[in-house]
């Protein structure tokens, strides 16, 4: 180009990776010179600010919903799950709403999830920070509760609390 400013006709994709960019000169008559240095920069998007659950909470198997704040100019959110440390995705939903409730159970244990938001052409715009945050069963009966005596009017009934598959569960 021959101006001393160049601005792309379609934005670059936010990307924690940096995209590198260089310029050589060209004088009045042609003449090219030598290429600058490659500078790497970087493009940040708008990342989602998560809302529920909060960070370190504890959740139900089956009472799970996973909220965001809009991003303004997104067209669509890509929710993401994954056990800690680990680059593997569990779940990837794409959603135009501002939440994600899963259909089946969590699984119980440690997780964290996050949320990028997308542009109406499916680049991202931006990735929150993973949070983390538990899955714990409820508690279940290991044993019955059991009740002896006959019953009878004016005899003493006793009775045996359950058994819990949690500690601490009275």
């Amino acid at each position: 180009v021959k101006q001393i400013a160049y601005s792309l006709s379609k934005p670059l994709a936010a990307s924690s990776e940096p995209y590198t960019w260089r310029v050589r000169r060209a004088d009045a008559s042609g003449r090219k010179g030598g290429w600058s240095d490659f500078t790497p920069f970087t493009v940040t998007g708008v990342a989602p600010v998560l809302v529920s659950p909060a960070a370190n909470d504890v959740v139900a198997p089956r009472e799970s919903v996973f909220s965001w704040q809009q991003v303004s100019a997104a067209a669509t959110y890509r929710f993401e799950r994954r056990r800690p440390g680990s680059s593997t995705i569990t779940e990837s939903v794409t959603t135009p709403a501002l939440g994600w409730a899963p259909s089946a159970a969590l699984a119980s244990g440690a997780w964290q999830w996050r949320v990028t938001s997308r542009d109406a052409s499916g680049q991202n715009m931006g990735s929150s920070d993973w949070r983390d945050f538990s899955v714990i069963d409820p508690p279940a009966a290991t044993t019955a509760p059991a009740i002896s005596g006959s019953g009878q009017i004016g005899t003493v009934l006793s009775a045996l609390p359950p058994t819990w598959n949690l500690p601490g569960v009275a």
